[in-house]
């Protein structure tokens, strides 16, 4: 019995009690247990007994593992130890489900966008200081990493604001347009959306006044970046209501504020500069600031198109229900590509001489490319301008190129 006792506490649970019934079967112990010999019968079951209270301690401390405090604090409480992983797994599962309603809040293509434009244009910004400094490249890559991070963090959370206040003062035409948003679907309430939209508005703020390396070009393209972003869907303005201003809006942020912005951020931080701006401003980033303002025009145009329905529902006007999608979709694709042959020879000008040639026509050669499957990837969209999805999935790759362009610029440096 002995070493039946030892074999059951090395198994585990199920396997040794499969193992004590073959051996119970197996042995004349059974027998004798039926017959009445109460010695063998008392070993036989203090054995017994011992193993199962072993194997159940052992299981139970397996199942504890690292949550051993949070058990005995429930035991403590009276809660059945079993129910602690089903409640870990719960909170997990609770966990992962509030990260990705917060992700969807936060409108990811938008969030990519700000990030991958702030990050190119900081770098143009504080190479074109250490080019007018005179710097080396090890100084200059020590003093890009604080400068960027101190405009990216409050660019990211002012996205955030003006992302989410549009989706909260939206509900109803989402509900019809984009009903997987979080607020439209009911994943989100009002009352923690807009907790969250003032937690996000007062940290960008907080750091991007604060911080030591903030400079007044970060300052005003926040505070622009509020107002506009506020204007546009707050009643009773709601300048979404209007076509016109509505892509002037998005035409100023995505073109004049961030661009301007965040590159005078960038050289004013690593050059300590309080002379006029507009007299720093190189020709990448003035071609860098009327490429994305069209561009703007673009996303305003294009994303109204898949939104036609609800918006009519809700007499919002658009230039979409005044020309028609396919004709909206049409104005948007020409516009593109003539922006990107415009992009391509603009590379390959002597505007850019001091450029190496190498790296000029690299740049210029992915506008001209882009150009090219703009034309391609519009004829299967172009018959079907009319169904929601298709014209969704061509705007997402629109903001693909967006973000190319953005990657290639500093090419150009």
């Amino acid at each position: 019995m002995f070493i039946v006792s030892a074999t059951c506490c090395s198994l585990g649970k199920r396997q040794a009690r499969s193992f004590l019934g073959r051996c119970w079967k197996g042995t004349g112990a059974g027998c004798a247990f039926r017959s009445g010999n109460c010695g063998l019968r008392a070993a036989t079951g203090c054995s017994l007994r011992a193993c199962s209270s072993e194997l159940d301690a052992s299981s139970d401390a397996v199942r504890a593992g690292d949550n051993f405090g949070q058990r005995a604090s429930d035991a403590d409480q009276g809660r059945p130890v079993h129910q602690v992983g089903r409640q870990t797994e719960g909170e997990r599962f609770a966990v992962r489900r509030a990260l990705r309603v917060f992700l969807k809040f936060t409108r990811p293509h938008t969030m990519l966008g700000s990030a991958v434009s702030i990050c190119s244009l900081s770098l143009m910004g504080s190479v074109s200081a250490g080019q007018a400094l005179g710097a080396a490249t090890l100084p200059l890559w020590t003093q890009l990493f604080p400068v960027l991070l101190v405009g990216l963090v409050p660019a990211l959370l002012m996205n955030i604001y003006i992302v989410g206040l549009n989706q909260l003062c939206d509900i109803p035409v989402d509900r019809v347009n984009k009903p997987y948003l979080p607020l439209a679907s009911g994943e989100l309430s009002v009352p923690a959306a807009v907790s969250l939209v003032g937690m996000c508005l007062l940290g960008s703020f907080s750091l991007g006044f604060w911080l030591p390396q903030s400079t007044a070009a970060l300052r005003f393209a926040l505070v622009a970046s509020c107002i506009l972003g506020t204007l546009y869907s707050l009643p009773p303005i709601r300048l979404k209501r209007f076509p016109l201003l509505a892509s002037l809006c998005i035409l100023v942020v995505r073109g004049a504020v961030v661009n301007i912005g965040f590159y005078l951020h960038a050289r004013s931080a690593v050059m300590s500069l309080r002379g006029p701006w507009l007299a720093e401003l190189s020709p990448l980033i003035k071609f860098t600031t009327v490429f994305f303002a069209a561009y703007g025009i673009v996303i305003a145009l294009m994303k109204d198109i898949p939104d036609a329905k609800g918006d009519n529902q809700h007499q919002l006007s658009s230039f979409t229900l005044q020309f028609g999608e396919r004709n909206i979709f049409r104005f948007c694709v020409t516009m593109l590509i003539f922006m990107f042959i415009a992009g391509g020879i603009f590379c390959m000008s002597s505007a850019l001489a001091t450029v190496p040639r190498h790296r000029a026509f690299a740049a210029g050669g992915f506008h001209f490319v882009a150009a090219a499957w703009l034309r391609w990837r519009s004829r299967a969209s172009m018959m079907e301008a009319h169904r929601s999805e298709v014209v969704y999935n061509f705007y997402m790759d629109i903001w693909k190129l967006f973000y190319l362009e953005y990657v290639v610029l500093p090419l150009l440096l």
